[in-house]
């Protein structure tokens, strides 16, 4: 292609994306906050079961990065 048509086409490329983000932009600005009058409810998340670390019976201690036990 000549680089005159290959220009008008990238440039035509360009424009189409351009106009496709500002209205996905736009529509996305337009739709924050739209719930139909409708509001979120929230609340406590509760409580967090956390893993403990497992006891050894070999008498073998693990090293702690980070303590002074070895």
């Amino acid at each position: 292609l000549p680089p005159k048509t290959r220009r008008r086409i990238v440039l035509a490329m360009l424009a189409a994306f351009a106009v496709l983000a500002l209205y996905t932009f736009g529509r996305a600005v337009y739709d924050i906050g739209r719930n139909d009058g409708s509001h979120m409810e929230t609340g406590h998340a509760g409580r967090v079961e956390l893993p403990t670390p497992a006891e050894t019976g070999n008498h073998l201690t693990p090293y702690l990065y980070g303590t002074d036990k070895e």
